[in-house]
């Protein structure tokens, strides 16, 4: 069986979070305990909770300044779930701005169809070269698709058509 949510208060089935106050400090804020009001909801209670038990821990640090005679200049607001969403929408944002940028640097079609189109006429004239550095003399002749197989039929799959490679000569 699980344990009680420290610092988690139910009553009337509503939520709240509560911290206790210390003793030597119960005279300045008057109260024993700081209490503040989460909802009627179990998992939106659950997600304010952190935050609120800050809050309240900052309302207890700030009456100890007081009682110790200093000032505390920082005290930061806790992150709420706004702010946190803001800054998730701002990373969002930023990563979709550098994704357009890498996207602008890429080719566009017209780019890519015209070096398809100039690879495909050097290809027709022998033009090409090979990984070891020798050119192809002679482009190779297309041949006649061979049956598909069972399998590939079955599948949906298109069957393979095998061009075999003519010979290539040393130069």
């Amino acid at each position: 069986m699980a344990g009680q949510v420290k610092n988690l208060k139910i009553k009337g089935g509503r939520f709240y979070a509560r911290v206790s106050v210390p003793a030597h400090l119960r005279p300045i804020l008057g109260k024993s305990e700081l209490v503040t009001a989460l909802g009627g909801e179990r998992r939106a209670a659950m997600k304010a909770l952190p935050a609120a038990v800050a809050t309240l821990q900052r309302q207890i640090a700030a009456a100890e300044a007081k009682t110790a005679g200093d000032r505390l200049n920082d005290l930061r607001t806790p992150i709420t779930t706004a702010d946190y969403g803001s800054a998730v929408w701002k990373r969002y944002q930023a990563m979709l701005a550098e994704d357009e940028v890498k996207r602008d640097r890429l080719p566009s079609m017209d780019a890519i169809e015209a070096e398809q189109d100039r690879l495909m006429q050097r290809a027709r004239a022998g033009q090409v070269a090979l990984a070891d550095g020798r050119m192809r003399t002679t482009a190779c002749r297309p041949t006649r698709p061979r049956r598909s197989s069972r399998r590939s039929r079955r599948n949906g799959a298109p069957a393979r058509q095998v061009i075999p490679m003519q010979r290539l000569s040393r130069s």
